[in-house]
């Protein structure tokens, strides 16, 4: 396999101190150097390297705007609040164990607003306020109470959404709920 190597190499190769060169050395050099005249050129790579580099980036920022737009328009958010539980509490404590008490107000998945959620835990809390269920005072919730009319005072009540988005109903005012941080339920 014989090539024609460029002309600048023929001048290369005239200016070798040792002219002599036998003609299956010289066809050698010849192949060599014109196999290194036909490599790709560094810059070439850099170029392949720089435009795959390139094109990699974009379609990582596209993607991240295509994720970015998605989270905007809502398609990631998180999915609607279980309110079928709701919390009666005995103190305007969160931390405190032993001052709550859980129940149902609707069916495991069904749909529930708030509004609704919020009507019902009040109702309930007021019941068991008015059974002399919940104290603010140990012992907070009584099990059984005792028998009897159920005629106990029931302090005034509040519903606020818990960071959980369940509703807990607390003894007080709109003010407990922003002192605890929550927001207020609609009724």
């Amino acid at each position: 396999m014989t090539s024609t190597p460029p002309p600048d190499i023929e001048e290369v190769l005239r200016g070798l101190p040792t002219p002599s060169l036998s003609s299956d050395a010289r066809q050698r050099h010849l192949a060599m150097l014109a196999e290194l005249a036909s490599a790709p050129s560094p810059r070439r790579r850099w170029s392949r390297w720089r435009k795959f580099t390139i094109t990699g980036l974009s379609v990582l920022l596209a993607g991240g705007i295509g994720v970015g737009a998605a989270a905007a328009l809502g398609v990631f958010s998180e999915p609607p609040p279980d309110r079928s539980t709701a919390h009666c509490f005995t103190t305007d404590d969160l931390h405190d164990r032993t001052n709550h008490e859980d129940f149902m107000v609707a069916n495991k998945g069904s749909a529930i607003r708030e509004t609704d959620a919020a009507s019902k835990a009040m109702e309930i809390c007021a019941g068991g306020w008015q059974q002399g269920r919940y104290s603010a005072t140990d012992p907070k919730i009584l099990l059984d109470p005792k028998p009897g009319p159920a005629n106990s005072p029931v302090p005034p009540l509040v519903a606020c959404v818990l960071r959980n988005g369940q509703v807990g109903v607390f003894p007080g005012d709109e003010q407990t709920c922003h002192k605890l941080g929550l927001p207020v339920a609609e009724i």
